[in-house]
C-alpha cells in the first residue's frame, strides 16, 4: 500500500486542512458536468492488483480467450507464453506487455484487458486537480475527498471547489452522485465531507467563471 502523500493538514490551495473530517455529505445531484465517457476515463487511470480477476480476448484466438486471476506476487499464466508480471501496470500497459509477447506466436494480436474483478482499495481522481489518477485507501484509517483532493496536490486555479463530484456503486449494481462542498469542508464545515469507498470516483469540475 503506498504511504499518503501529504499529512491531514496539508494545505488545499492555500487553505488549511485543519478540518478535514470523516463525517458524511448525502447531497446528490445530477451528472450533468462529468465526463461523458467516465469508464474510459477511470479504466485508463486504474492499475492491476494482486488478486485482481482480469478478462483477457486476443481477437480471432477463440483458445486465448478466458479470465485469468493475478497471483499474489502480481503474475499471470497465460496460454503460450507462460507467466508475465502485470501487477501495477494500466490495462493499456498489460494490453501491450502481452501483445509484444504474443508476437512470437500470433500474427499481429489484439489483445484487450479488462478488470472482471477488483480487489483494489483505491479511488480515481479526475478533473481540475493537479495530479490526477488513482489513490489508494490507507488499510489503517479511513481517507475522506478532502484528503484524497489534497493528495492529488490540490485544485487547480480552475477548480469548482463547492462542486466536487464523488460517483459511487450502489448495491443493485447503478451509480449514485453526491455532491461534496469542499470548499466548505476547508473553512470548517467539516461534517459535510464524506469517507470514500473502495472504486469511488471523484470528479472536480471546472468553474463557470
Amino acid at each position: 500500500m503506498r504511504q499518503r502523500l501529504v499529512p491531514v493538514c496539508a494545505v488545499l490551495l492555500g487553505i488549511g486542512l485543519a478540518a478535514c473530517g470523516g463525517g458524511k455529505s448525502a447531497v446528490k445531484a445530477p451528472a450533468t458536468d462529468l465526463p461523458t465517457d467516465l469508464a474510459k476515463a477511470v479504466a485508463a487511470e486504474y492499475r492491476i492488483s494482486p488478486q485482481d480477476l482480469l478478462d483477457i480476448s486476443v481477437y480471432g484466438e477463440a483458445d486465448l480467450t478466458r479470465p485469468a486471476r493475478v497471483t499474489a506476487d502480481g503474475r499471470i499464466n497465460f496460454p503460450l507464453i507462460g507467466e508475465v508480471e502485470i501487477a501495477g501496470l494500466t490495462l493499456a500497459q498489460a494490453e501491450a506487455a502481452l501483445r509484444a509477447k504474443l508476437n512470437a506466436f500470433v500474427v499481429n494480436p489484439f489483445v484487450s484487458v479488462s478488470v472482471k474483478e477488483s480487489h483494489a482499495r483505491r479511488v480515481v481522481i479526475l478533473g481540475e486537480v493537479t495530479r490526477p489518477g488513482a489513490i489508494d485507501i490507507p488499510t489503517t484509517s479511513p481517507l475522506t475527498c478532502v484528503e484524497a483532493i489534497a493528495q492529488a496536490g490540490g485544485f487547480t486555479k480552475y477548480a469548482a471547489g463547492n462542486s466536487v463530484r464523488v460517483v459511487r456503486k450502489t448495491a443493485a449494481g447503478g451509480q449514485e452522485t453526491i455532491t461534496v462542498p469542499v470548499n466548505d469542508v476547508t473553512k470548517g464545515d467539516k461534517d459535510k465531507d464524506l469517507v470514500l469507498q473502495p472504486e469511488d470516483v471523484i470528479f472536480v469540475p471546472q468553474t463557470l467563471f
